[in-house]
């Protein structure tokens, strides 16, 4: 049995994270003996990733860290890796590459590999591009969740083409979720989730709400999730007079079922290693209004599945979303499309057939 253990900073359950909740339980049921190490605060253990995958039968090991920088960690994940005499150690996102590939290399056994998740605009510049480059020089292997991050890896961190594989995220529901009815019967609801932090610009869809408003006055925003950005885009809010048709949820544990009730889901990032809120759009029957750029149109296919318009442009988006809400067929049309898309391009076993084709190239190889 190859055993494999997975290393990523646990705290908040976000896009990686539901990856994570996808991919290591599909793993295990194909016959790998998987683990998690989960780099965590110490004010958060255990985390809610780790607990998540607990429930699912995961074996958990939680590694408390106290900051971004600590290489004096680099003990600890030595003895794990060396102790669980692992064949693949596999790391996410930036903390975890670096730590996770500095001591399974020390440990000298087992293939190396990561997965890419994102475009963050650090690892274009100095300091953090040399150090991410030497750091993959490391690696046996690179797994790129799109083909925008596949091209910026071999541009940015010198990634050999032979050394990285394409293998977007893959989406199903835990369990089916039931049609609900919308939110308000009455009402046209707009539908965002995620992080309000910059990368998301929820400062460009409350912008281009007033103008919706004028088109489609019976039309509200509601935002699923939490962060920094809160209390800004609350005081936005209330200049723009918009607080009687925007709701700020927070965080919703449930958020793919509470989709279910949208109209119509925004989306519009400033860049995106991939997005797999727009799967969990498509699994709702959602028609999607999201920007052109990084990986988004690898998901969302503009004028069949949603619509696709610039980033940073409150007028257009507003024209794209006055569109849908003024035409259900076309609603209904994109969304049918894009649930066909997930069934066909982007479904968990598509993403465990190719995960397994790269492990068990690395396992031959060894």
């Amino acid at each position: 049995m190859v055993k494999i253990l997975h290393i990523q900073r646990a705290g908040t359950i976000a896009g990686s994270e539901n990856h994570l909740l996808q991919l290591l339980p599909g793993l295990q049921k194909r016959g790998y003996d998987v683990s998690f190490l989960a780099l965590t605060k110490p004010q958060e253990v255990p985390s809610a990733l780790s607990q998540a995958l607990g429930v699912q039968g995961i074996p958990v090991i939680d590694q408390r860290v106290r900051g971004e920088w600590q290489p004096q960690i680099l003990p600890q994940i030595y003895d794990i890796i060396g102790r669980g005499q692992y064949d693949i150690i596999h790391t996410h996102l930036l903390y975890a590459d670096l730590y996770g590939t500095l001591a399974a290399r020390w440990v000298g056994k087992g293939k190396v590999l990561c997965t890419r998740h994102n475009d963050n605009r650090y690892r274009q510049r100095w300091p953090m591009r040399p150090l991410i480059t030497w750091n993959t020089h490391w690696m046996h292997h690179v797994i790129a969740i799109s083909e925008h991050i596949k091209a910026f890896n071999m541009r940015y961190q010198r990634v050999p083409e032979a050394k990285i594989t394409v293998i977007p995220y893959g989406y199903e529901a835990a369990t089916p979720v039931p049609i609900l009815p919308r939110r308000e019967a009455d009402r046209f609801t707009i539908g965002m989730v995620g992080r309000l932090v910059p990368q998301k610009s929820h400062i460009t869809a409350l912008q281009a709400l007033p103008m919706i408003l004028k088109a489609v006055p019976q039309a509200w925003l509601v935002i699923l999730g939490d962060g920094s950005l809160r209390q800004e885009l609350t005081t936005l809010a209330e200049e723009l007079d918009l607080t009687s048709c925007v709701e700020f949820v927070g965080y919703h544990a449930n958020a793919a079922q509470e989709m279910q009730k949208f109209d119509l889901f925004l989306h519009p990032s400033l860049h995106e290693g991939f997005g797999l809120v727009l799967l969990e759009a498509m699994a709702a029957h959602l028609p999607i209004v999201a920007t052109r750029v990084s990986a988004i149109p690898e998901i969302v296919v503009d004028g069949q599945t949603g619509l696709l318009i610039p980033p940073e442009q409150p007028e257009l988006l507003a024209q794209a979303v006055i569109q849908l809400l003024t035409n259900p067929e076309k609603r209904a049309q994109m969304g049918a499309a894009g649930y066909q898309r997930l069934l066909q391009e982007f479904t968990v076993t598509k993403m465990l057939d190719r995960t397994e084709v790269v492990y068990q190239s690395l396992v031959s190889n060894a």
